[in-house]
């Protein structure tokens, strides 16, 4: 008993001398703000000069927050933050690197504050079709593509490359396929 009540009145004692809050306008060294890492996904950074329109994007966005309407010759791509569930699958497929997700937390706002600053929009020119007239691809899309394709050829290939894709590309998909089968280059056509 005597060692139980020794041991309340060290405890006692040890606590009354040293102080019980942290005064206020100290911060102590334990209580610093909280600074997010480098690996949270937080508000997107959308560029607009990188994005070339491909909708890659929204076909892997589980969540519905970003969509990608053709309109005549216009594609429009739009993301709704207030819906997005921050998963980053939209910025490891863009092939651009045109949304990038940053540090930056998005806060509680009120509704109507929601819908005006979680809304972004962008829109491409697409092209159209000199077969039959319909709109095809963004013209940004088409012209990275050109680019890279040439990057990766030889000097020898690169003049039958470029003209192959001038008339390749002018056309969307139904009508290279049917053009390919006409140049014998069609699948069907060469076994």
């Amino acid at each position: 008993m005597k060692t139980g009540l020794a041991r309340l009145a060290k405890e006692l004692l040890r606590n009354s001398l040293r102080p019980v809050t942290a005064n206020y306008p100290a911060i102590p060294e334990h209580a610093r703000p909280h600074e997010p890492g480098e690996e949270i996904r937080g508000r997107h950074r959308f560029d607009v000069e990188k994005c070339v329109g491909c909708g890659a994007c929204q076909t892997v966005c589980s969540s519905g927050a970003i969509s990608v309407t053709d309109s005549g010759i216009e594609r429009v791509l739009r993301i709704d933050l207030s819906t997005c569930i921050f998963c980053g699958r939209c910025r490891d497929i863009c092939p651009e690197e045109g949304l990038q997700l940053t540090p930056e937390v998005p806060s509680a706002q009120p509704y109507g504050d929601i819908l005006k600053t979680f809304k972004v929009e962008h829109s491409v020119d697409l092209s159209s079709c000199v077969g039959c007239g319909r709109p095809t691809y963004p013209k940004k899309q088409i012209e990275t593509v050109r680019m890279r394709i040439i990057s990766n050829l030889d000097k020898v290939n690169v003049d039958s490359a470029r003209r192959d894709m001038d008339i390749y590309l002018k056309y969307c998909l139904n009508c290279r396929r049917s053009l390919s089968y006409i140049f014998g280059t069609h699948p069907r056509k060469l076994y």
